[in-house]
């Protein structure tokens, strides 16, 4: 019998042992390709809700990605695209991309809203660099979650 905190379960809890690991993390989160960002932002366990900031997009991101590694990350990423091309070439059903995305992601619909708030990251910080590049201020903000529409 395995005693208490010793199950594959509870050393994959994210705990005061993760500390220095999410903050390398937090700062890794901005690199991340939207299908990245969305793995992370799944793979934490948090709840995501429409209305996160970006600071708690960066957060639940860096637990996801220290709860399973960069590498888990990418390579679910790789998969879950991989369907969608295999999809688009006729290599597969959409019942099979549907199949098989259940075991990528934690739900279909976690997945919507992950790919929401990482478009939604993504689009931030792409208006803010190239307003910084551009000697730009002020102006239009950025686009919420809600009027970037994705796909299931």
């Amino acid at each position: 019998m395995l005693s208490q905190g010793t199950s594959p379960k509870s050393r994959d809890r994210v705990g005061a042992g993760n500390a220095p690991a999410l903050f390398e993390c937090a700062e890794l989160v901005e690199s991340l390709r939207a299908g990245e960002l969305a793995v992370a932002l799944d793979a934490s366990g948090l709840p995501l809700v429409r209305s996160m900031s970006a600071d708690e997009v960066v957060w639940i991101a860096s637990v996801g990605v220290a709860r399973i590694g960069l590498a888990e990350v990418r390579a679910r990423d790789i998969r879950d695209r991989r369907l969608n091309l295999d999809l688009l070439d006729d290599v597969i059903t959409p019942e099979t991309r549907t199949a098989r995305q259940r075991r990528i992601w934690s739900s279909l619909s976690r997945r919507k809203l992950a790919l929401g708030l990482s478009l939604w990251f993504g689009s931030r910080h792409a208006i803010a660099a190239f307003r910084a590049a551009n000697g730009i201020t002020g102006g239009a903000a950025a686009p919420s979650v809600d009027s970037l529409a994705v796909a299931a």
